[in-house]
């Protein structure tokens, strides 16, 4: 006799892309089609996140099997982020600053009385954290609920901003600016050395510990302090385009990322450099995070996400596309007709509680497969039906407000 199953699921689906196909290097990570460009990306606490255009926040965790996108509810451009904990704070275009008290599934705004934007933010625990962009300085000792802004002793706009302990700290930005301070912010002071060359506009700044650091520019320049930004020196220009993202996972090991696909590595605290973009590869790359010194990612135009395993040795590129809906949806069980297990995919465009149960012909339930809350996400898992006969049967995923439905044949 044979039966039928049909599935029914509710599901919030966003659109994915792996963009590109990495070989012995930089691997494909599933990109994001939402007409933005990504800007900064960062991992910390297994948690690796990026943000960009369009108010993107995009989120990537073990239990979830794509990246997924949370919902700002913010439409500019978003430039930095970084977490304590479940709290986070992202900070972009028209002074926004916004806060998550639950790893990003809810976002809110915070007042920073500041209406231009905001480029670079460092929070050194749950409570005390500066931002920095074209208004100056500005600092908070009560998680974001009051800002303060501090004296920079500066005319010009802050690009980034690092803290390595709750004294001290570093900001850079416009027209050569380095500013540096050992007691929280109370005085910022420019370094002891007259910050010369050609870095009109100072970008990514990375620091391993209290004395090391490395900025680069849009002149293609990198420097180093090894006083906690008191004295920089001139590394050398190490890419004839705009660098705009670096990060270093320790004294030696570190990446730079620019213009025209530009990515580049150095094992001896950046004294030499070594191109790792070995393919045709040409978009503005703006922002990269290193786990350890073989796993990495790197973000850029037209969402672009690069994944590497290897320390970015090598990689090619590869377009491919995977679309998946925007709306609750359910995609088919995969094999169908099946014969005794397939595999139910579903996906939620936002935290919610599931309900998922396998019915007969009749509406008598059979199975409940899942039950309670799940984050936003693509999921997957697998329906045994070998206690089960032949025929068609029904999947059912609520969340209380809506449902969405499948069928299966099973066939033995």
């Amino acid at each position: 006799m044979m039966q039928a199953a049909t599935i029914f699921i509710i599901i919030c689906t966003v659109i994915f892309v792996p963009n590109i196909s990495m070989a012995d290097g930089w691997e494909p990570a599933n990109t994001v089609v939402i007409n933005s460009n990504l800007i900064y990306t960062k991992y910390k606490e297994n948690n690796l996140w990026a943000v960009g255009s369009g108010g993107a926040i995009l989120h990537y965790s073990n239990p979830v099997i794509n990246w997924h996108i949370q919902a700002s509810g913010f439409h500019g451009k978003l430039n930095c982020l970084d977490f304590i904990g479940q709290s986070g704070w992202a900070v972009g275009d028209s002074g926004v600053i916004l806060h998550t008290t639950d790893t990003g599934e809810t976002w809110s705004r915070q007042n920073s009385f500041l209406t231009g934007w905001l480029g670079g933010v460092d929070f050194i625990d749950s409570l005390n954290g500066w931002v920095v962009g074209s208004g100056g300085i500005l600092h908070t000792t009560n998680g974001g609920a009051l800002w303060s802004l501090q004296n920079s002793n500066s005319v010009w706009g802050f690009t980034d901003v690092a803290f390595v302990d709750q004294n001290r700290g570093c900001a850079v930005g416009w027209m050569n600016t380095i500013r540096y301070t050992i007691d929280g912010g109370e005085h910022w002071l420019p370094p002891l050395d007259t910050v010369s060359g050609n870095m009109e506009w100072m970008f990514g700044l990375s620091f391993v510990d209290q004395f090391n650091g490395w900025v680069i520019g849009r002149d293609g320049y990198v420097r180093r302090t090894t006083d906690g930004g008191m004295s920089w020196t001139i590394l050398g220009q190490i890419n004839r385009y705009p660098l705009y993202g670096i990060c270093f996972i320790d004294s030696l090991h570190g990446w730079a990322v620019g213009d025209s696909g530009a990515i580049l590595r150095t094992t001896d605290s950046g004294i030499h450099w070594r191109n790792q973009n070995l393919s045709r590869l040409r978009k503005r790359l703006m922002s990269v995070t290193f786990r350890d010194e073989n796993n990495g990612w790197i973000v850029g135009d037209s969402s672009i996400i690069l994944h590497t395993t290897t320390g970015g040795q090598t990689w090619v590129e590869e377009q491919r596309s995977t679309v998946f809906p925007r709306n609750l949806q359910l995609s088919p069980n995969y094999p169908n007709p099946f014969n005794s297990s397939t595999t139910i995919s579903y996906s939620l465009p936002q935290p919610c509680n599931v309900d998922l149960r396998v019915f007969d012909l009749q509406g008598r339930e059979i199975s409940t497969l899942e039950q309670g809350y799940r984050r936003a996400g693509n999921y997957k898992l697998n329906f045994d039906g070998k206690q089960l006969s032949s025929g068609t049967y029904f999947l059912r995923l609520q969340n209380g407000k809506s449902q969405a439905t499948q069928k299966m044949m099973l066939v033995k």
